[in-house]
């Protein structure tokens, strides 16, 4: 009886919690439109129009069909490759193959001793962005070999990478990593289960941070209703319109890495689409700070905000 009722308990506050992280989804988007309206009411019509006609060219032309028919392109990643472990190596590593045209792209992993969940989701976002982008009987074919590492081949295997791309798990070592440490990544496009995913996330919160029940629950409210609304709002909706999560707490760091991402247009053509654009170039043009000298089009060269807490050890990579 006393379990039944715990039970009973235990849900009832589950649906609480979705209930109440709905209405928080909801606010959340309609503040977002809100804020888009007070961008945009300064505008005359006209204007209005021609920003709405000139985002819809720019759209067209950003998912234009890609002729990928460069030769065969080998990129080499050795050690640590994540945001997690080092930003300017993730960065230059990524340039190497974000904007390749190559029809064949294969990643030497075999002298990799670790891949962070961050480069996890930027493997399986730019597999799904060479799709959508190839003319559907030319699409370049990705590869990897194996790495010497049991770590990272298993960890191909236990964070989901394997069953996105389809390949065996054949020599993984299941005993390795614990499921209880990980939200697995995995392409989603439904978003009657994004409370599901949001209740695993904060289920590794509760077990592996320092963070109390109110943290947990305003991170909840504050950071990841209003980053699935992002995704969900923001992808790219009129070929594709899906994401992917991956969650790890990291044993030896005490780091839980989260990280989201989706093939929108990325926040810097977002935001030089927009009514603020004009302020943005200047602000660019008159800053000589170098922080920031990428010319990519692409949306994973601008797709990183990082908050890193080093007291909570937590990551957030969007």
């Amino acid at each position: 009886m006393k379990k039944s009722l715990k039970s009973n308990r235990e849900l009832q506050l589950r649906r609480q919690g979705s209930k109440k992280r709905a209405e928080k989804r909801r606010a959340g988007a309609k503040k977002n439109r809100k804020r888009l309206y007070s961008s945009t009411q300064y505008l005359g019509l006209s204007e209005y129009d021609s920003l709405r006609i000139g985002r819809s060219k720019f759209l067209a032309g950003f998912y234009k069909e890609v002729k990928y028919d460069q030769p065969q392109l080998v990129v080499k990643i050795e050690e640590q490759f994540g945001i997690e472990h080092d930003f300017q190596n993730y960065i230059g590593i990524s340039s190497k193959f974000i904007d390749s045209r190559s029809q064949w792209i294969e990643f030497d992993i075999n002298g990799c001793t670790r891949l962070w969940p961050s480069s996890i989701t930027l493997l399986c976002s730019f597999k799904q962005w060479t799709e959508l982008t190839a003319n559907v009987n030319h699409i370049p074919m990705l590869s990897s070999t194996d790495s010497s590492s049991d770590g990272v081949n298993s960890y191909l295997s236990h964070s989901g990478f394997y069953d996105y791309v389809r390949r065996s798990h054949a020599g993984a070592n299941a005993d390795i990593y614990s499921d209880e440490e990980i939200v697995k990544i995995k392409r989603e496009n439904n978003k009657s289960e994004i409370d599901e995913r949001e209740e695993a996330i904060c289920g590794v919160l509760k077990k592996y941070s320092t963070l109390s029940e109110d943290q947990i629950e305003d991170f909840d409210c504050n950071v990841l209703i209003e980053a699935f609304n992002n995704v969900t709002e923001h992808g790219n909706s009129k070929r594709d319109n899906g994401w992917w999560t991956l969650t790890q707490y990291h044993k030896k760091t005490g780091i839980i890495s989260l990280c989201l991402a989706d093939n929108g247009v990325g926040i810097k053509n977002s935001l030089l689409t927009g009514p603020q654009k004009d302020q943005i170039m200047k602000k660019i043009n008159s800053d000589d700070d170098g922080a920031y000298s990428g010319d990519s089009d692409h949306p994973f060269w601008f797709y990183s905000i990082i908050r890193f807490s080093r007291r909570d050890k937590l990551i957030v990579s969007l």
